[in-house]
């Protein structure tokens, strides 16, 4: 049986669709509640001093590639999560071909920057639970699920209540509105 040229069309859309999705680019969550402090209600989880949403489900960025959002990064040998910004205790890999130059308003890069800052980020800083020992870290990403992401909330630059990047493996196929 052959193909129309609009059922191979619609195949290709879906297929890169899918593909994108998979590999997890351009990707946003808003889970951390501003202003929210435990006892932490039902559906919500606490991370330090704050509350997420546990329920929260990423979305697609859409198409523009300048579009910048709240950059935080996830340890998982720390299971610590912080904002980048650039600030007292945040270093980049010698070398690596990202500065904190790309950072606008604070704490927010584009995804790609995102995906770089996290890859070549360390930070020296008290990331046990009574902040005494510091020690660097330097396994930091996009966070990958949900739980992840919980553990950044609460780490500053105005970031609770705001999209940030975060790398699914799968997500729903929801974009952005203009």
């Amino acid at each position: 049986m052959a193909w129309s040229n609009t059922k191979l069309a619609l195949c290709a859309v879906l297929c890169l669709s899918a593909l994108a999705g998979a590999h997890g680019a351009g990707q946003l969550l808003n889970h951390c509640l501003s202003g929210v402090f435990p006892p932490c209600a039902a559906g919500t989880s606490q991370a330090g001093a704050t509350c997420f949403n546990d329920t929260a489900v990423p979305r697609f960025a859409g198409d523009d590639a300048m579009v910048t959002h709240v950059v935080r990064c996830y340890s998982p040998s720390t299971d610590r999560g912080v904002s980048v910004t650039g600030g007292s205790g945040q270093s980049l890999d010698a070398g690596s071909n990202v500065s904190f130059d790309v950072i606008e308003d604070g704490c927010s890069a584009t995804h790609s920057n995102a995906v770089l800052l996290c890859e070549h980020l360390n930070v020296n800083s008290g990331l046990n639970e009574d902040s005494s020992t510091v020690y660097p870290v330097s396994d930091w990403r996009l966070a990958q699920n949900v739980p992840e992401a919980g553990m950044y909330c609460g780490t500053g630059c105005g970031g609770d209540g705001l999209d940030t990047w975060v790398m699914f493996s799968t997500i729903s196929p929801t974009t952005v509105s203009p």
